[in-house]
């Protein structure tokens, strides 16, 4: 007698978390900048407008920004590439992008990192 191997649906992920790796990520990046962030406004470059960049927006509207003193402008450019272009150009000091603008960046010489992805 053989048993039907069966699947079930992956465990779905909560809003929730989202949300608090997209707060970590700006505060972890505004950290190392200092009192210098404190007096400017970081900019976040992001590349479509799709339900992966919806947790920089909650974070935004709900104020954790600003309860940490953090003064966030998201702004939309057109694409991944021109997104990484921003970081690698020094305009922003993260961008919430792909990870393929960032490896063609890094293979023609850029130097940059992926913090957090989204699966």
């Amino acid at each position: 007698m053989t048993r039907a191997a069966t699947r079930s649906a992956p465990p779905r992920r909560s809003g929730r978390a989202s949300l608090g790796v997209a707060f970590l990520l700006v505060a972890v990046m505004a950290g190392g900048m200092g009192q210098a962030l404190a007096a400017s406004r970081l900019l976040v470059p992001y590349p479509a407008v799709a339900g992966a960049f919806a947790p920089f927006f909650i974070a935004k509207e709900l104020g954790l920004f600003s309860r940490h003193d953090l003064q966030v402008d998201l702004v939309f450019v057109s694409g991944a590439g021109k997104a990484t272009m921003l970081l690698v150009g020094g305009t922003s000091p993260l961008v919430v992008t792909s990870g393929t603008a960032t490896i063609g960046a890094n293979l023609v010489g850029a130097d940059l990192i992926i913090v957090a992805g989204n699966p």
